[in-house]
């Protein structure tokens, strides 16, 4: 329900669908696996559907059709990040997603650098802010204490300039700088010697 468009669901109606699922991983380590597994497996099988509904659909891929309901994407973004909070299984999941058909000559990219890149979009073109801020409090949760999703984040040059071209200029609103800075901080803590931006 949380991921359904707004009609005839009222945002109050998604966000509780949304702290029922909190409700239901909070100091269940199983099932918060086995429920991250499974919408995994589901989002490869979804890839040929014309209408996916997956949740790392809504996250991973920004169309103009998924930006239309811009809560769909932020509601997919808090679901994923209760799931990878704390979970340095769950993050080594979701890292080992990869996008791109290799022989349509397409270039793999992993699910952490297609979030980057869709944050980039996000804060580039001035989309609804409450896609940019989905996508930095999953980041925030997702990079904390995990040097090597950092080294990963930080292989795309182009997503840390616009995030500090973001802090900077200020002109997202303070949710949206606020979160960023955050995320850079993140970066800075937990980067490693071996990241292409070294401490």
């Amino acid at each position: 329900m949380s991921l359904t468009s707004a009609a005839p669901y009222t945002y109050d109606q998604r966000l509780a669908a949304c702290q029922c699922i909190q409700g239901f991983i909070h100091s269940n380590p199983e099932g918060r696996q086995g429920l991250l597994q499974r919408i995994i497996t589901t989002y490869h099988d979804d890839t040929e559907n014309v209408k996916p509904s997956n949740l790392l659909n809504f996250i991973l891929n920004l169309t103009d059709s998924t930006r239309k309901d811009p809560y769909r994407i932020w509601f997919a973004s808090i679901i994923l990040l209760h799931l990878l909070d704390s979970s340095p299984p769950g993050k080594a999941l979701v890292r080992g997603i990869t996008i791109g058909d290799v022989e349509s000559g397409e270039e793999l990219v992993s699910a952490l650098q297609q979030i980057n890149a869709n944050l980039s979009s996000c804060l580039i073109n001035s989309y609804d802010p409450r896609i940019a801020v989905g996508y930095l409090m999953l980041l925030c949760i997702w990079l904390y204490d995990d040097p090597v999703s950092v080294s990963e984040f930080l292989d795309e040059t182009a997503g840390i300039q616009t995030l500090v071209g973001t802090v900077a200029q200020a002109r997202e609103g303070v949710f949206v700088t606020g979160l960023a800075a955050v995320l850079l901080g993140i970066c800075v803590e937990f980067n490693t010697v071996t990241s292409v931006l070294p401490p």
